[in-house]
């Protein structure tokens, strides 16, 4: 008999969202908090707007991403770049465990944060930094739509999340 978690997603604009799955941020930035705690499916949004592409090539999104190899190339002399058209859109890119919610200001205090994480996430006071551990990125990102809030993926998304964390975690 198959056991069943309970999923839910977070939707991010790009490039954030593929930050996390990389694992090369570990909090998510949000206006309001959560009392839920366990597996969240990180998803892409659809809307990437210009100012989210222009970051894509400043530091220190530009070392991160080609870290991670979202999107990259090398040009002729060898450079390492990124295609911002392929960074990937209205998909889940990975899964995480919510660990955490905390106050911002708590964060900032306590200067317990490094330098690229607060370039990746706005924060200023009245905010929460949701904590993430465990984060695996998917080998292929999921196509779907998303929502606002923490929502439910469909029941096919679910069972290949839930193939991936038993896989991955529990075995």
């Amino acid at each position: 008999m198959r056991s069943h978690f309970i999923i839910k997603a977070l939707s991010e604009t790009p490039p954030w969202g593929s930050l996390l799955a990389a694992r090369e941020k570990e909090y998510e930035t949000r206006s309001w908090q959560t009392r839920h705690r366990g597996w969240v499916a990180i998803h892409a949004s659809k809307m990437f707007p210009d100012r989210a592409k222009w970051l894509c090539w400043q530091e220190p999104f530009l070392s991160s991403l080609i870290k991670a190899g979202i999107a990259t190339f090398r040009d002729r002399e060898g450079v390492a770049r990124v295609y911002v058209s392929r960074i990937p859109t209205q998909a889940i890119l990975g899964i995480g465990f919510l660990a955490d919610c905390i106050p911002t200001e708590e964060l900032m205090h306590g200067n317990r944060l490094t330098g690229k994480e607060r370039s990746f996430g706005d924060f200023s006071p009245d905010r929460w930094a949701w904590r993430f551990e465990r984060v695996i990125a998917l080998p292929d990102p999921i196509p779907c739509k998303g929502d606002r809030g923490l929502w439910t993926p469909p029941a096919d998304v679910c069972r290949q999340l839930e193939d991936l964390i038993i896989s991955k975690v529990v075995a």
